[in-house]
């Protein structure tokens, strides 16, 4: 993964990376190792992903020997449902700062008081992604921004794909330039591919791995 110039301004430093995926199984393997490694370095996590991803990342943190029932018993690991999470914090084709802060906000910086730090895959994104909402997913990464500029935690957000790849290119550009770190694996064809010529046409600082 290849840090961008920018960063999450504020008083305090977070990260806020995006990961663009041809692939459930591809999804699934990278975001279960990211968050193993957050649990191995006694992070807390907070996940707000659809059943069918959740499915296969869990898959994978038990692959990699992770007993994700009893870290969500243990209050490390805390789960919400992409869609209902989405459909509360959502007004009017737009998500609503208030609600945000409410649903989403409020247990994030929670979880930043507590010892070890704040480590955070989300996708609700992505729902509007799909949905080719692309100003409401680029109103929702910002405000994950401006939550980011108040408590300090680890976020990735992951996207399919296939969701830009028939539209125009502001949408991805747009959504890329709101995240201090823009990744896709080459083994993701299609999203590599974007990823590399949104680096060679406008932001040096998008960059593969």
């Amino acid at each position: 993964m290849i840090r961008g110039e920018r960063v999450v301004h504020g008083p305090v430093r977070s990260e806020h990376i995006v990961q663009f995926f041809d692939t459930t199984e591809s999804l699934g393997d990278s975001i279960g190792a990211y968050l193993a490694e957050g649990l191995s370095q006694g992070e807390h996590l907070l996940v707000v992903a659809r059943k069918l991803n959740w499915q296969a990342i869990s898959g994978q943190l038990a692959t990699l020997g992770w007993d994700v029932p009893a870290a969500i018993a243990n209050c490390r690991l805390t789960l919400l449902d992409a869609n209902l999470t989405l459909r509360e914090v959502m007004r009017s084709g737009l998500p609503d700062s208030i609600l945000f802060h409410k649903t989403v906000g409020e247990l994030a910086q929670h979880h930043c008081k507590t010892p070890g730090g704040l480590r955070v895959y989300g996708e609700m994104a992505e729902i509007l992604a799909e949905e080719a909402n692309f100003h409401a997913a680029q109103r929702l990464e910002e405000l994950w921004n401006e939550l980011a500029a108040r408590c300090a935690f680890v976020l990735l957000c992951g996207y399919s794909a296939v969701h830009f790849a028939t539209h125009d290119r502001v949408a991805l550009s747009a959504i890329c330039a709101t995240h201090t770190h823009v990744h896709a694996k080459p083994d993701d064809p299609l999203a590599h591919w974007l990823i590399a010529r949104e680096r060679l046409t406008n932001r040096e600082d998008v960059l593969p791995s």
